[in-house]
C-alpha cells in the first residue's frame, strides 16, 4: 500500500487511555457513502499482527476506510507512558473495551464516517459484541465475529484441568486481599499468564466472558466468519442472536485459527456480507 494512504494515530479514550492505531485510507475517497471498518486483535495480540496486519488493506482496495486497533488489552504485558499503569491482556477487563471502541468511533466521526462496522478476532469477537450489546452509537452498523472465543470460563476451565479450584481460589482470595493485580498462572502449558482479577472476571463474571449470553443483546446484524472445527458451533450461535436482526454464517473450510493461510477467503467474505447486507445502497 502507498505510506500516504496509512496514518499511525493515538486514540484516546474517556478514561485517558492513550492506543495505538492504523488508519488506512483508501486510493478512491468518496464524498458520500464513506463507510469505515474497526478490526479488533484477539487476545495478547495487537493492531500490527495477524487478521489485524493482513485484513486492512484488502478491504481498502474495496473502497472502505479501515482502522486497525489496539485496545487496553493489547499484547500480554504493556505498561502506559508514563510508567505507571499496566494493561496487556494479563490485567484487562473485558467491559473496559468499551471505552476503547469507544475512542476508535469518534475518531472514525471525525472523519466523517457514515456507517462503521466492527470486526472481532477471536477475543476481540468478545469485546465488540460487548460494545454491539452496549452502545447506542448510531454510526454502528454490523459486527463480524471471527473465530470467536465463546466462553473464557469453559476456557479457563480446560487449561486448569485438575488444578482448577485452586487456581479459582488463589485469584478470589488475592482479589478480596486487595491484591488483584498480581499474576496467576493458570497453566504451565498455556501461552498467558493473567492477574488475579481478570482470572475472576474469566471465572465469575459470565455476562461480560461468555458470548452466549452477550449476542442476545446484540441491537444489530451480525456475521460470524467460523473455522471447519468451529462449524458444529453454528447453529447454536446463530439461536443465541436477536431475532430482530439478520444473522449470516461462513463456514472457511481450510482455515486454522487465525486464517493464516486463507486470508483471502476470509477478507472475500466479509466484504460480500458488506456489500450485501450493511452497504448494499453503494454504488
Amino acid at each position: 500500500m502507498d505510506d500516504e494512504r496509512v496514518h499511525l494515530i493515538t486514540l484516546e479514550t474517556t478514561d485517558n487511555i492513550l492506543l495505538d492505531a492504523l488508519f488506512y485510507e483508501p486510493h478512491r475517497k468518496p464524498e458520500k457513502n464513506r463507510y469505515g471498518v474497526v478490526i479488533v486483535h484477539g487476545m495478547g495480540l495487537n493492531f500490527y499482527s495477524s487478521v489485524s496486519k493482513y485484513l486492512p488493506p484488502y478491504l481498502v482496495e474495496k473502497d472502505y476506510f479501515c482502522l486497525s486497533m489496539n485496545t487496553r488489552g493489547h499484547d500480554i504485558v504493556s505498561i502506559s507512558r508514563s510508567f505507571k499503569d499496566k494493561y496487556g491482556s494479563a490485567w484487562e477487563l473485558l467491559n473496559d473495551s468499551v471505552y476503547d471502541i469507544d475512542a476508535a468511533m469518534a475518531f472514525l466521526k471525525e472523519k466523517n464516517i457514515e456507517k462503521v462496522v466492527l470486526v472481532g478476532h477471536s477475543l476481540g469477537a468478545l469485546k465488540i459484541s460487548i460494545y454491539a450489546s452496549k452502545s447506542t452509537n448510531v454510526l454502528l452498523k454490523g459486527i463480524i465475529i471471527c473465530s470467536p472465543a465463546r466462553s473464557m470460563k469453559l476456557l479457563l476451565t480446560l487449561w486448569t484441568g485438575a488444578n482448577y479450584e485452586e487456581i479459582y481460589n488463589r485469584a478470589k482470595h488475592l482479589v478480596e486481599e486487595s491484591k488483584g493485580d498480581i499474576l496467576v498462572t493458570v497453566s504451565r502449558n498455556w501461552p498467558y499468564i493473567l492477574s488475579a482479577r481478570t482470572c475472576l472476571q474469566y471465572l465469575e463474571d459470565e455476562d461480560n466472558t461468555n458470548l452466549f449470553k452477550i449476542l442476545p443483546k446484540v441491537k444489530c446484524p451480525t456475521l460470524f466468519v467460523l473455522t471447519k472445527d468451529e462449524s458444529r458451533h453454528q447453529n447454536d450461535l446463530m439461536s443465541a442472536v436477536s431475532k430482530d436482526f439478520p444473522c449470516t454464517t461462513t463456514v472457511i473450510e481450510n482455515a486454522d485459527h487465525f486464517f493464516s493461510t486463507c486470508q483471502d477467503e476470509l477478507g472475500a467474505a466479509i466484504v460480500s456480507w458488506l456489500e450485501h447486507t450493511i452497504f448494499y445502497e453503494r454504488p
